[in-house]
């Protein structure tokens, strides 16, 4: 008899045995291959920085269409070497952390027809003036740099045809909408002696009936006057539009 109970308490302990074998095995599966991997995980937030530009007509300033930058910083043009982005010709003025439209660029030289250029994105070290030593190319989240090429064309022999009459103490019509370019104005001269004048564009003429001058004009909208002493503040300016 206790040759049996002693059998029975072996093969109860033996089936306990298994069974906890058996729920750590459950508790025990593998971790799907997808996660192991990696595959699942959610990937790393794209960069906030952008810059977006179309090909341009030659000349020595650029119209960077669009620039996003997360921490400010500046738009930078770069000369082509052997099809990557070399010296620079050019930068912007400081940006803030937004999205900037029509950046009106200087270069430091002309552009010339069928260059590649490079439109770059430089951080700031906080002084909200550009120096390529301290302020330097943005890289997205992947470690690359945030640049767009593109190419300048051959200018458009297309101008646009503005009119204005002058006369004591006024110009007619007082706002001029003209397309981004070349710009031609045709002069009446009713009376008197008077100029027309850009500062923002270096446009300063003498005016007299008949007389045509041209100038190119960016993007933006700007006031023309006649800088002949007290003609300015009587009236005689008015509002130029860029499209």
């Amino acid at each position: 008899m206790k040759k049996n109970i002693w059998l029975i308490g072996i093969l109860l302990v033996a089936a306990i045995g298994v069974g906890t074998l058996a729920l750590s095995g459950k508790k025990r599966e593998p971790v799907p291959s997808e996660v192991a991997s990696g595959e699942t995980t959610p990937l790393v937030s794209e960069s906030k920085d952008a810059v977006t530009v179309s090909d341009q007509s030659t000349g020595d300033s650029m119209t960077i269409d669009s620039a996003t930058l997360e921490d400010g910083g500046y738009v930078v043009i770069h000369e082509d070497a052997d099809g990557k982005p070399g010296a620079i010709i050019g930068s912007s003025t400081y940006l803030p952390a937004e999205t900037s439209e029509d950046i009106q660029l200087p270069l430091n030289r002309f552009a010339e027809e069928g260059e590649t250029l490079y439109a770059m994105l430089h951080s700031d070290d906080g002084n909200n003036l550009f120096q390529a030593v301290n302020d330097l190319p943005i890289k997205d989240s992947q470690g690359n740099i945030v640049v767009k090429k593109f190419t300048i064309g051959e200018e458009s022999a297309t101008a646009t045809q503005a009119s204005i009459t002058s006369g004591n103490f006024f110009f007619r019509p007082a706002t001029l909408s003209v397309n981004r370019g070349e710009v031609i104005v045709n002069v009446t001269q009713n009376s008197g002696l008077h100029t027309f004048v850009i500062d923002e564009l270096g446009v300063k003429e003498s005016l007299a009936t008949g007389k045509t001058f041209s100038f190119r004009a960016e993007s933006g909208t700007y006031e023309y006057y006649c800088d002949v002493p007290g003609h300015r503040q009587r009236g005689m300016l008015g509002t130029l539009t860029i499209n």
